[in-house]
């Protein structure tokens, strides 16, 4: 990795109901494909230590869209796309955009992700591209997205 890189995580729980779940957050590596793809296995594997239906949440910038094999295996680990549940597409375009907005171009399409992984209902998924007077409070879109947990519907 050119950089170290960790994954966050806390479980939340429900005082009221009881109901509990994990959201994981983590910034992959933004140089080795190796890298990126041994960290998306490491998330996977610790993923699975829990019940396959607990509701776990993965957040992050993977530096790496749909194409690429670190999301090929966070897909085959059981991590569904919240985007692409709502919209039928894993890809809506660039969520990086260097602070020129719209004006940006890039070959790597959305690099920023939220995940679902367990007993999750996805309600609303979206790419926010706010500014305010053309100035965007970050190098990157906002990503968003509604869950439920299944076992409250």
């Amino acid at each position: 990795s050119a950089c170290v890189r960790q994954a966050n995580w806390i479980r939340l729980e429900d005082r009221a109901t009881g109901t509990s779940f994990r959201v994981v957050n983590t910034h992959l590596d933004h140089v080795s494909q190796a890298a990126r793809e041994n960290q998306a296995r490491l998330i996977v594997e610790d993923a699975s230590a829990y019940p396959q239906d607990y509701p776990q949440l993965l957040t992050g910038d993977m530096n790496c869209d749909c194409r690429n094999a670190a999301i090929a295996t966070l897909k085959a680990g059981g991590w569904v796309d919240t985007f692409s549940q709502v919209h039928g597409t894993d890809d809506p375009g660039h969520t990086f955009h260097a602070f020129h907005g719209p004006e940006y171009h890039s070959a790597i399409g959305k690099m920023d992700w939220i995940f679902a992984k367990g007993a999750l209902h996805v309600l609303d998924a979206e790419i926010i591209k706010d500014s305010e007077g053309g100035r965007f409070p970050s190098d990157h879109y906002f990503v968003s997205a509604t869950v439920r947990d299944a076992g409250s519907e």
